[in-house]
């Protein structure tokens, strides 16, 4: 297994939205300091989902070999996706809301592994040097963003 630099920003993008959701839940139920930490993760999970819709997965599909490790990561996204609406537009610090990013977190933290060791990980080995200095690139910029 070849060591890549972006798995090295997975880990670090991964850290922090553990950590924003372990700030989170810290924060009691309706604070204003627990409204911006709420947007500060969905912001997060946001960046990393276009990450994953517009490098991850073409890289996924565009190889048959490849593909099995798409529909995980893509139903992921769709959960994903769906969780996050149902925050968006829930009663914000309800008792639902709360199931709700719980449920979240445990499915983030379980993705989590697999995106790091089996997707990220095959994605960078079928890249050129160049595909993946241009993945780096992205990925940085988009921390920025």
């Amino acid at each position: 297994m070849r060591n890549f630099a972006i798995l090295k920003l997975l880990k670090e993008d991964h850290k922090q939205i553990l950590s924003l959701f372990t700030q989170l839940e810290s924060l009691g139920t309706s604070s204003k300091e627990r409204r911006k930490n709420w947007d500060k993760l969905r912001r997060e999970l946001t960046r990393q989902s276009i990450i994953r819709e517009d490098l991850v997965f073409p890289r996924l599909n565009g190889k048959n070999e490849l593909r099995w490790l798409a529909r995980p990561a893509v139903a992921f996204q769709g959960y994903l996706d769906r969780l996050l609406n149902q925050l968006e537009y829930g009663n914000f610090g309800s008792e639902r809301w709360e199931e709700t990013l719980r449920e979240m977190k445990s499915a983030v933290k379980e993705y989590m592994e697999l995106e790091r060791e089996k997707v990220y990980q095959t994605v960078c080995e079928n890249l050129t040097p160049r595909e993946l200095e241009k993945f780096q690139s992205k990925m940085l910029k988009s921390r920025v963003a």
